[in-house]
């Protein structure tokens, strides 16, 4: 087992090629007041209380601004799926860690970035050029066939995923790799003014991680940078231009044939974008409620550029209300039809061609008019 002691409060070890028995003689050895693992509340979820977070409701994922989080929890059991038996070593080492450090009254701590912060600000750092090879990872990830080919790995799988973001967009390093090493050294010093700390850190960065804690002192303030992203307030241009000239086209009805036509022309509107609706509903093989739902919301939320589409999505979500574990059988499908078939996938297939049906509805209105 690799170690690494940075002054008298702080020694480092290694999961890797260790075992449970040497992870012992060290905690009796050292004798320390807090052990550090290298995970977030998030990560620790995936590896330790599997069970439990497939039962999450989506909805309450995305109600909750916990989207990033998922996404990070999703590509993070991906990976680890992908490590054939000898996975269950590194998270029987890291288990073994977590549970003698609590018999032993030691406090636990996990002391890296939450892996939505993780994938947001890589997100965020990446040029334009770059977002489509890490969206086209994602997509890889998540929608893995279980008989794919498998990797081998004894490590954190928070690593082979670290390695293939960085291999599709080269631009993260900093995010994933610099940033988040820094962090962690942060993290380290923060908890080690007074006490003695064993921190169980990966090999590749254990050097790096030693050296910034032996010549850095703690910065609060950095270290709560490295935890938030900055916020960017979007506005959805192409949404007001819609709505713009859907509004120019009723003002320039009601100047020219004046205020008795325009009923006339709402009325038409309101048949035209609820039968769209309707059509694309009922093709996705949507929940009658849904439909209904989408027949009258069309009208009004033609108006605003987002479409019924969003309306029959949500519904179809509250009606079918598909848990994380939905998701994680994304990967099983036998064909894209069952997209139609998986709780998870099935509100976003009715949502799009509502969608889609509901807009070539409306653009067959502005023709015809």
């Amino acid at each position: 087992m690799a170690e690494m002691a940075v002054g008298s409060n702080v020694l480092l070890i290694s999961a890797e090629g260790s075992d449970e028995a040497s992870l012992l003689k060290t905690m009796d050895r050292w004798k320390p007041d807090i052990v550090a693992l290298e995970f977030c509340d998030k990560r620790a979820e995936v590896v330790f209380e599997t069970e439990e977070l497939k039962q999450v409701k989506i909805l309450d994922i995305f109600t909750g601004g916990e989207l990033y989080t998922f996404i990070g929890q999703m590509l993070y059991h991906s990976v680890y799926t992908d490590i054939e038996t000898t996975y269950s070593q590194f998270r029987n080492w890291t288990l073994t860690a977590k549970e003698e450090a609590e018999r032993r009254g030691i406090e636990v701590k996990y002391i890296d970035q939450g892996i939505d912060i993780l994938v947001k600000r890589a997100w965020r750092q990446v040029p334009l050029k770059e977002k489509w090879g890490l969206f086209n990872f994602y997509r890889r990830k998540l929608f893995r066939k279980k008989d794919a080919p498998r990797d081998v790995e004894k490590a954190d799988p928070i690593y082979p995923m670290i390695n293939q973001l960085v291999e599709a967009s080269p631009s993260s390093e900093n995010a994933l790799v610099t940033e988040r090493t820094e962090h962690l050294a942060l993290s380290i010093l923060d908890i080690a003014k007074e006490k003695k700390v064993l921190a169980v850190v990966g090999s590749d960065h254990m050097e790096e991680i030693g050296r910034q804690v032996s010549e850095r002192q703690p910065d609060p303030e950095r270290k709560e940078a490295l935890e938030t992203y900055p916020k960017k307030v979007k506005i959805s241009l192409y949404r007001w231009i819609l709505v713009a000239a859907i509004i120019s086209f009723f003002a320039y009805k009601l100047y020219n044939d004046g205020v008795g036509n325009i009923a006339g022309i709402l009325l038409w509107w309101s048949i035209a974008t609820s039968l769209g609706a309707a059509a694309g509903a009922i093709i996705s093989r949507a929940h009658a409620l849904t439909i209904l739902a989408a027949v009258v919301s069309a009208p009004l939320m033609s108006f605003t550029g987002m479409g019924a589409g969003w309306v029959a999505g949500i519904v179809e979500v509250k009606i079918r209300s598909p848990k994380v574990e939905d998701f994680m059988e994304l990967g099983n499908m036998p064909s894209r039809l069952n997209l139609f078939k998986n709780k998870c996938t099935k509100p976003i297939a009715v949502g799009a061609i509502t969608n889609l049906a509901n807009w070539t509805a409306i653009a067959l209105f502005f023709a015809l008019s």
